[in-house]
Parts: structure tokens; C-alpha cells; sequence
């Protein structure tokens, strides 16, 4: 499963995190696991691209807002999102709509 995002907000890089270990605007990349914060009710990636490891503490995810889904994969980023979370696809729904993530059209 590979669900393809492209990053449309870079701004607001936490100081720790290394340039070479941050998301560049327009560049593509893909979801390796969802997670979402109950208190928050936001929704957050790991990368394949990018490893925030120990050294990027206490960042380890992206937050979700700064990417835009492509159209295509968007079942596919539902079911990655079910695998990741204790959501259900309706949870899911309500929060790609409560988050307005950006869709995109493939290229």
C-alpha cells in the first residue's frame, strides 16, 4: 500500500529538525502510517522519504495538513488509515472533511 501526497506546507519547521529531514513544497511522497491524536483530532504521517528519528525528538510525525492526497488514492488512503487507527471508515470521512484536506487531481 502506497498512498502518494504532495507537500503543500513547509513553513514552521521545528528548529531540531534538520533541513535534510524536512518536507519540501511540491515534492511528492507517500504515507508509510497513519496515526491520529484523540485530543487533537488531528491526523499525522510517517513518511517512507523522511526518518524523524531520535535525533528530531519530540517531532516523529508530519502533521496531515501539510500534504494534499491525490485523488487516486484516496480508498486506498482510507484503508491505510483504518489499518493505523482504531477509526472506521465514517471516523475517516468525517475527519478528511473536518480537516479539509486538499485533494488533488493526478498529473
Amino acid at each position: 500500500m502506497s498512498v502518494r501526497v504532495i507537500c503543500i506546507d513547509e513553513k514552521n519547521k521545528p528548529s531540531i529538525i534538520p533541513a535534510s529531514k524536512w518536507v519540501k513544497e511540491q515534492e511528492l511522497y507517500h504515507i508509510l502510517m497513519v496515526f491520529y491524536s484523540i485530543p487533537s483530532k488531528t491526523m499525522a504521517y510517517t513518511l517512507e522519504e523522511i526518518d524523524l528519528d531520535q535525533s528530531c525528538e519530540p517531532y516523529g510525525v508530519f502533521h496531515a495538513k501539510r500534504f494534499a492526497i491525490h485523488q487516486d488514492d484516496l480508498e486506498e488512503f482510507m484503508q491505510l488509515a483504518k489499518d493505523c487507527t482504531e477509526l472506521n471508515d465514517i471516523e475517516i470521512k468525517e475527519l478528511i472533511e473536518q480537516e479539509e484536506f486538499e485533494i488533488i487531481e493526478n498529473e
